[in-house]
């Protein structure tokens, strides 16, 4: 394809041009000149390039148009030709030094509405040549220039300037790069490969005994208890406990079993010793009513590993690699089956699993059991459940007394078809009757029963689920995660001061499994094309994903298959300082506390009178940040105020930074920095 072909008429981008903001580009190669071109220059639509290498989170890059079909439209002005992408994107360009000038016109796509919100970036041989403001939904078109002389490769980037929504869809438009008179090669489009370097994080355990996992855990009184100690250490492990509440004992497998006879906050002490030493951990049981998931629940689930495919030989395969890879020991203890498992009713309208998947379900939840471990299930309000099997509309008490009486310790309800059972624009009071119904019937069962909602954060469920009408543990606040970088930032970072008020202990916001490790999105009926692969998200991602679950108290579900656990994965799930701050009994979840640019700072409290800080870099290119810790003070109770120098220790690490009192580093892209603050408190009565 000639030279020749690609050119346009320099008149038509020039006709186009409106009296609307330009951003001035910063120094060196971005320096803005003058726009004045003459029409006889050479001149390459973006739109004419391989638009479709672009880098996006989600949906797919469109050519000169917007979805089906419509036209790249900004506030209230249309254009012909630009690339239509969403946030977070890149499309990388290499220059071949042909390059005079790039300009367009950019912001949020009008499909997107007013609650669109992105940051447009133009990376120059990595200098930051354009950052625009963050753009709403409805603002005029912003116009970018940038003198590309001498310059060998640009970076367009989108970003969701750090208002994270699926509604973020974003517009180059008429964007082209003017070429140089003696240019002989074109520009070429190229996909954006991210850095895979894999960050340095401590590894392994000590050989010493050690305790991880919740310091708290909760039981109501007369129905059955089973808690696993997590603990690690070398060689055999002998435990001991006192304190222990009548109808409770611990087995030589360092299981606590039985129910607990009378109420009551009880606390008990377990010593752990091996051949290297002993240590010891107080954990107090908490006895009464809806006292369950005292700190965010942690475990496993099928559906991102094996979605609908799952069966009992894979689930049961998964609870003893929980064990044997030492996640257990960690405080992981619950092993959950997602869509897939069920079959039919029976004459009675008894629900019925898969025979042909889960020939014995009960003796697989026995199985659980017997490891120490607790059993979760699914299923839908609706008449199917999200995998087309059937739901449990109609027999909901029916339902969970059977599942009560397999041993169920878990249950995840998941919206599904309900939809179709009720208006088209359905009030508050529609959202939360089927868990309502569902809420009060897991409280007539003889047995105690950790109830997740999932309704993807309609009708606010923060406000309400964990009320007496529905009584729930845990609710989705918003569309299932994926491993991409977009929907990381939708649903983490989308956990802010609005909601997290309402998570603490017993009641949990639920921003969705974790996506590290191997996964397939194709088996769980998200459309991927594949096959099991590693988690897309950079090694980066991936543990900045981790940091902001932990300090947000999210539940930490593992959604890998475990039998393609690799070291780096391991890590990353494993690491005791970083589940403690996600564990911690005071159960307050983070709220961001500053943000400049693209470097977000989000802190929270915790119970031994320390403070967990987390600082990202959500944007396209390494940046400065700084914190103090005297900017604390909006998150912590007036007894826990940090000022001056405070000891400071990195998490991830496992190490001491010495009194600090601050930071000032540079972030990579993506990447974030995990820290506590603060002198902790000497613990009462040890």
């Amino acid at each position: 394809m000639t030279l020749k072909k690609h050119m346009l008429n320099r008149r038509e981008l020039i006709q186009n041009i409106a009296a609307v903001s330009t951003v001035r580009a910063v120094g060196g190669v971005g320096a803005q000149q003058s726009r004045s071109i003459s029409v006889a220059e050479r001149v390459l639509a973006l739109s004419d390039m391989a638009i479709e290498l672009t880098r996006q989170g989600w949906s797919r890059p469109e050519r000169n148009c917007r979805s089906k079909g419509k036209s790249l439209t900004i506030g209230h002005r249309q254009f012909k030709s630009g690339l239509g992408t969403v946030a977070d994107s890149i499309l990388q360009i290499d220059l071949k030094g042909a390059a005079k000038a790039f300009s367009a016109w950019v912001g949020p796509d009008a499909v997107g509405g007013p609650s669109a919100c992105v940051r447009f970036y133009v990376v120059v041989d990595g200098r930051v040549a354009v950052r625009t403001p963050a753009i709403k939904g409805g603002s005029a078109p912003v116009q970018i220039f940038v003198n590309l002389k001498g310059a060998k490769k640009m970076l367009l980037v989108v970003d969701a300037a750090g208002h994270h929504t699926w509604n973020n869809y974003a517009d180059w438009g008429d964007a082209a790069i003017t070429l140089q008179a003696h240019a002989t090669a074109l520009p070429e489009a190229q996909r954006y490969e991210p850095d895979m370097s894999v960050p340095e994080i401590a590894h392994g355990n000590s050989e010493q005994p050690e305790f991880h996992g919740p310091q708290a855990i909760g039981t109501t009184p007369g129905k059955p208890f089973i808690f696993r100690i997590p603990v690690t250490g070398s060689g055999k492990i002998n435990l001991s406990v006192t304190g222990l509440p009548a109808g409770l004992e611990l087995n030589q497998q360092g299981v606590l079993r039985g129910s607990v006879e009378h109420g009551g906050s009880y606390k008990v002490e377990i010593v752990a010793r091996n051949h290297l030493g002993r240590t010891s951990r107080r954990l107090e049981i908490r006895a009464g009513e809806r006292m369950l998931a005292q700190t965010p629940p942690m475990g496993w689930s099928s559906w991102n590993a094996f979605g609908v495919n799952v069966d009992q030989e894979k689930v049961w395969r998964a609870a003893d690699l929980l064990v044997r890879s030492g996640l257990a020991g960690k405080g992981y203890s619950f092993v959950n089956i997602d869509a897939g498992w069920t079959g039919q009713r029976n004459s009675a309208g008894r629900i019925m699993p898969d025979k042909t998947k889960f020939p014995d379900i009960k003796a697989l939840i026995d199985h659980v059991h017997a490891l120490g471990l607790k059993f979760g299930l699914y299923a839908s309000p609706g008449p199917e459940d999200c995998g087309g099997f059937i739901g449990s509309y109609g027999h909901e008490i029916q339902d969970i007394q059977t599942y009560a009486q397999w041993g169920v310790d878990y249950f995840k309800y998941d919206w599904c078809s309900y939809g179709q059972t009720i208006t088209a624009t359905p009030k508050t009071a529609e959202y939360i009757e089927p868990y309502a119904i569902m809420g009060q019937a897991i409280g007539t069962v003889d047995r105690d029963i950790v109830f997740s909602l999932c309704q993807y954060g309609m009708a606010d469920p923060w406000k309400w689920a964990a009320g007496p009408q529905v009584r729930g543990n845990l609710w989705r606040i918003s569309d299932d995660l994926i491993d991409f970088w977009a929907s990381v930032c939708v649903n983490g970072f989308h956990c802010d001061r609005n909601i997290a008020a309402y998570a603490g202990p017993g009641h949990w916001n639920d921003p969705d499994m974790l996506v590290v490790g191997t996964m397939d999105f194709t088996n769980a009926g998200l459309g991927f094309p594949g096959k099991p692969q590693p988690s897309r998200l950079t090694p980066l991602e991936q543990q900045t994903h981790i940091t902001l679950w932990s300090l947000l108290a999210a539940p930490l579900i593992i959604g890998c298959d475990l039998s393609k656990l690799d070291p780096f994965t391991l890590d990353l799930l494993s690491n005791t300082e970083v589940i403690a701050v996600d564990q911690d009994v005071l159960g307050k979840q983070a709220q961001c506390i500053k943000q400049i640019g693209c470097i977000q700072i989000w802190a929270r409290p915790l119970a031994d009178g320390t403070a967990a800080v987390g600082i990202f870099n959500l944007g396209p290119v390494a940046e400065k940040a700084s914190v103090r810790w005297s900017e604390l003070t909006v998150i912590l109770p007036r007894d826990m105020v940090l000022s001056g120098k405070q000891p400071t220790r990195d998490l991830w690490m496992r190490r001491n930074l010495g009194h600090r009192d601050g930071l000032d580093m540079e972030l990579p892209s993506h990447g974030s920095m995990f820290v506590k603050v603060g002198r902790p408190r000497p613990a009462v009565g040890r």
